[in-house]
């Protein structure tokens, strides 16, 4: 607050000077009659910055794929309560009711919900009032997923304490970067900013989201970041690693008579490229069949949808609420073709 008003201070107090010494220097040599003009100039670039920073620290609500700027952290604490075990849902009973079917979603940011602001405008929680009201039967859909959450680290949680719910069906919400974990030549990434550049950036909110967003060091890191996938996927040792992680939450899912399916979410940035896209989601779907594993693949059902409509924006590659909805419309198609649906409820005339 106090570094906003002393832009605006600036501002209006260049503007002060600029015009009691307009009038002086008309008398003045032709060099001086520029003075005025670069000072108004000046207010200008001042007052576009002020106002810029006024959005941005309180009006602007929004998000970025990776939460690493000030304002996507503030849409954090504004939009996201979680529950005593850490998850952005309600309280589940650890014993299921009768006469409910009872779903474990595990997932990463695109289960919880990144740059939703209403929770239940997520395709999980969507998807839990679709199947509820096709089936006649009350369907429990319980969200284990955190942002950043690897196949690994949902294998960890599912197996200590998630199978403990009993779930009916296990859908594992699979994403592109749920294969980090494994590889040691993954890229690790520690940002430090020049002394000069933390100073604006702690005192600015809209120099911290453009930083965020378009420092080159940022920007050199993601494309490090996106050659590493297009490159651990052709990688067989990491690739065996990964299915056995994939295999194990099917085993666990089995073992307590849970059905399980995997869900090869879209990933909206490489929906546009047909050849890349072919090539990962043909990786994914060999992934699946070698380790005998049942799985919907999203990607081949939404790939002609206009990918730009489905992320929440350029800069946050999560879903928007549009995407919620077809993923959700699409998920809820295919488990009701593959019979995962629970059995209607049968009526005492039946």
């Amino acid at each position: 607050m106090g570094a906003l008003l002393v832009i605006w201070l600036l501002a209006f107090g260049t503007l002060w000077v600029a015009f009691r010494i307009n009038k002086w220097c008309r008398a003045q040599a032709r060099w001086w009659r520029v003075l005025p003009r670069g000072l108004l100039v000046f207010f200008t670039l001042l007052t576009m910055f002020a106002v810029t920073e006024t959005v941005f620290r309180y009006f602007l609500d929004i998000t970025d794929s990776g939460i690493q700027s000030r304002i996507a952290r503030r849409w954090v604490d504004r939009h996201v309560r979680h529950n005593p075990k850490g998850f952005r849902d309600r309280t589940h009973a650890l014993e299921p009711l009768p006469n409910r079917f009872r779903v474990a979603i595990l997932g990463d940011s695109m289960v919880f919900g990144i740059g939703t602001d209403d929770p239940e405008d997520r395709f999980a929680n969507r998807l839990e009032k679709s199947m509820t009201e096709a089936s006649g039967v009350t369907t429990e859909v319980i969200k284990m997923a955190l942002p950043g959450w690897s196949t690994r680290q949902q294998l960890e949680y599912f197996r200590e304490n998630g199978v403990r719910y009993k779930p009916d069906l296990v859908i594992l919400a699979y994403f592109i970067n749920d294969i980090q974990g494994i590889d040691p030549s993954e890229p690790q990434f520690e940002f430090r900013r020049h002394w000069l550049t933390d100073f604006f950036t702690t005192h600015f909110y809209s120099l911290d989201f453009f930083d965020c967003q378009y420092s080159p060091a940022r920007i050199k890191a993601t494309h490090e970041l996106d050659a590493w996938f297009r490159i651990v996927f052709k990688n067989e040792k990491v690739l065996a690693l990964h299915g056995q992680d994939l295999a194990k939450i099917q085993e666990i899912s089995q073992a307590q008579d849970s059905q399980f399916v995997a869900v090869i979410l879209p990933v909206p940035a490489l929906m546009a490229d047909g050849q890349e896209r072919n090539s990962i989601n043909a990786t994914f779907r060999r992934l699946m069949e070698e380790h005998n594993i049942p799985y919907l693949d999203l990607w081949e059902k939404l790939k002609d949808y206009p990918h730009e409509r489905m992320r929440v924006s350029a800069w946050d590659r999560h879903y928007s609420l549009e995407g919620n909805r077809i993923v959700a419309d699409a998920i809820h198609e295919c488990l009701e073709s593959k019979g995962l649906f629970p059995k209607r409820a049968q009526t005492e005339s039946e």
